[in-house]
């Protein structure tokens, strides 16, 4: 059993693991804990576009940032 977030970070409700994982594409889409330490493990789906995105994002400010430090 997981608890589901929304997109706005709401969590929706509990789910069964397997049943959201079947629901959902996993070409266009990923699975992602939100909060480990909460009583049930708290999920979000992103799109995998939008989170490879947001990782390049921080990916090129940490190189900037080590870039400035050198």
């Amino acid at each position: 059993m997981i608890a589901l977030v929304s997109v706005d970070d709401i969590v929706q409700r509990v789910h069964p693991l397997q049943s959201v994982l079947n629901q959902m594409n996993r070409e266009l889409q990923t699975l992602a804990i939100a909060d480990q330490h909460a009583d049930l493990p708290t999920c979000k789906i992103y799109l995998r576009k939008l989170l490879y995105e947001r990782e390049k994002q921080a990916w090129k400010r940490v190189n900037a940032q080590n870039r400035k430090n050198k």
